[in-house]
């Protein structure tokens, strides 16, 4: 982002919590999709996940960057 021109003014990391089940899911499981359960589960606790998604040791799955031209 930098070197296109933009000063970075955040950095949002998230989404570590569904590292488990992407592992979970692909490598033990695996399946290529998620079943509607599994889903239904995550869903349910999305209140929990955004809760403690920062406090994870693992790198995130998701990143948004905020940058402003000069």
């Amino acid at each position: 982002m930098e070197e296109a021109g933009f000063h970075v003014e955040r950095i949002l990391q998230f989404n570590r919590i569904t590292r488990p089940g992407w592992y979970w899911n692909g490598r033990i499981l695996r399946s290529r999709r998620f079943s509607r359960p599994q889903l239904w589960c995550f869903d349910r606790f999305v209140w929990l996940w955004q809760r403690i998604d920062a406090k994870l040791p693992w790198a995130p799955l998701s990143i948004i960057a905020v940058g402003v031209r000069p």
